[in-house]
């Protein structure tokens, strides 16, 4: 049933964008379910550049199809920083992400893109110029948080892999809750 209902998805979603829908047997594969945080059957995620969104909610098509709608069609939000007084500025916000990284880095960008539209309401900023000019390595993440004990920073010669910086980024999000 589930592998029609799928079937069925994909040839509505081909429409949509250059998707290509897959199935992994992760009762068999415990890499992929630790890799996917797959706790239920069935675990339908989408990937894009390398970072994933799980899907949440009634394992009907109409919802499916809407969901990765909202993503396909979400245009990244990035607002690009040049100046030490603009990243001072934005870096004032409850949460923000900023990221360095060279221009000629796609992969970088394609990363930051696809954060962006998976997290529509976290505020993504490149680091550029100026702004950028205390980084001492050529790939930087800064997750800046104010409700806790302040800011997380990922940095390198090069970017790892889209997973994690995911991870990163999905580690620091929040505050940390003690009891």
């Amino acid at each position: 049933v589930f592998e029609g209902f799928m079937n069925k998805l994909a040839e509505r979603i081909d429409r949509l964008a250059n998707i290509k829908i897959g199935k992994i047997d992760i009762k068999n594969n415990m890499k992929a379910q630790r890799l996917l945080k797959a706790l239920y059957l069935p675990h339908i995620a989408l990937f894009v550049h390398g970072v994933y969104k799980q899907y949440e909610g009634n394992i009907e098509e109409e919802a499916i199809y809407k969901w990765i709608d909202s993503i396909v069609t979400e245009r990244p939000n990035i607002i690009k920083i040049t100046t030490k007084a603009e990243r001072k500025e934005y870096e004032a916000n409850e949460m923000a992400v900023g990221v360095k990284y060279a221009d000629s880095d796609a992969n970088a960008e394609n990363v930051l893109n696809a954060l962006s539209k998976l997290y529509p309401k976290v505020k993504f900023y490149r680091l550029m110029k100026d702004a950028a000019s205390g980084i001492k390595t050529p790939f930087e993440m800064t997750v800046v948080r104010k409700f806790d004990e302040g800011d997380k920073s990922l940095s390198g010669d090069n970017m790892p892999v889209a997973m994690a910086v995911q991870n990163f980024f999905d580690m620091f999000k929040n505050p940390y809750v003690l009891t």
